[in-house]
C-alpha cells in the first residue's frame, strides 16, 4: 500500500509542477521579425516626412516664381493701361484737330483706335492671366498649409510612439 502511495506521488507531482511551468519564450526569430517590421515601419514613416518636407520646399518654390510671375503681369498691366491713356490723349486731340475732314487726320484717327483696341485686348489676356496666376498663388499657400499640418500631425505622432516605448521599458524595469 506505501509502495502504490509513494509510486502514484511520483507519478502525479511531475505532472502537477510541469503543468504550473511559464510558457517557452517565443523563439528568437519571431523577436526578430517583430523588430524588423518595427524598423520597416519606422524608415517608411520617416520617408513620409521627408517626402512631405520636400513637398513643402517644391510648393514653396512654386509659389514663389508664381509670385515673381504674378508681379510681371501686374507691372505689364500698369504699363498697358499708361500706354491706353496716352492713345486716348492722342485720339482726344485728333478728334478736337478733326473740325475739317482731312484723309491723314482720319487715318491717324482710325491707326489710334486700332491701338486702343489691341492694348485693350492685351490687358484683357493679361488681366485673366493674372486670375489664373492668383488661382495658383492661393491654391499653392492652401496645399503648402495643409502639408505642414500632416507633416505635424506626423512629428507629434512619432513622439508619442516614442513616450510610449520609454514608458513601457521603464514599466519593465
Amino acid at each position: 500500500m506505501k509502495a502504490k502511495i509513494i509510486i502514484f506521488l511520483m507519478l502525479f507531482f511531475p505532472t502537477i509542477f510541469l503543468a504550473q511551468q511559464f510558457p517557452s519564450p517565443p523563439p528568437m526569430s519571431q523577436i526578430n521579425n517583430q523588430i524588423m517590421q518595427q524598423q520597416r515601419v519606422m524608415q517608411q514613416q520617416q520617408m513620409m516626412m521627408r517626402m512631405m518636407q520636400n513637398n513643402i520646399q517644391t510648393d514653396e518654390q512654386k509659389l514663389i516664381r508664381e509670385e515673381n510671375k504674378k508681379n510681371k503681369i501686374e507691372e505689364k498691366i500698369k504699363s498697358l493701361n499708361d500706354v491706353l491713356l496716352k492713345l486716348n490723349d492722342e485720339l482726344l486731340k485728333t478728334k478736337k484737330a478733326n473740325v475739317q475732314p482731312n484723309k491723314e487726320l482720319q487715318k491717324q484717327e482710325d491707326n489710334l483706335n486700332k491701338k486702343v483696341d489691341k492694348t485693350n485686348k492685351a490687358i484683357e489676356k493679361n488681366t485673366e492671366k493674372l486670375q489664373v496666376s492668383n488661382k495658383v498663388i492661393e491654391d499653392l499657400k492652401n496645399n503648402i498649409e495643409k502639408t505642414k499640418i500632416k507633416l505635424e500631425e506626423k512629428k507629434k505622432e512619432k513622439e508619442l510612439k516614442k513616450l510610449e516605448k520609454e514608458e513601457k521599458k521603464e514599466m519593465k524595469e
